[in-house]
């Protein structure tokens, strides 16, 4: 799901609207797209993982474009590597897992 496109949109905005979590874990951010479906339509913080540099570099240049920046965290880095920072992090309300195997 690399590209989540309208079709998985709609899915990834209705379940935001209907569960309203207050925190959300993206694992796999790619260029951002769903990070920004996410935070735009909840009031919640959003963390964002992406190992890529450079779509990690994008994905935060999308963020501030949109003016959500400041709602969406970006982590230039394997999830794996921020442990401790999510260990910070008392739960989760909705994790979306896209990332390459």
């Amino acid at each position: 799901m690399i590209n989540i496109g309208e079709d998985k949109c709609q899915i990834v905005k209705d379940v935001v609207l209907k569960y309203q979590p207050k925190s959300i874990l993206d694992v796999g951010g790619y260029f951002g797209y769903s990070s920004l479906i996410m935070a735009f339509y909840s009031q919640s913080t959003v963390l964002s993982f992406e190992p890529i540099k450079d779509r990690a570099s994008l994905a935060k240049k999308i963020h501030q474009h949109s003016g959500l920046s400041s709602k969406i965290t970006n982590y230039n880095s394997n999830i794996h590597d921020e442990e401790i920072l999510l260990k910070k992090q008392e739960k989760f309300d909705l994790v979306l897992l896209d990332h390459e195997k």
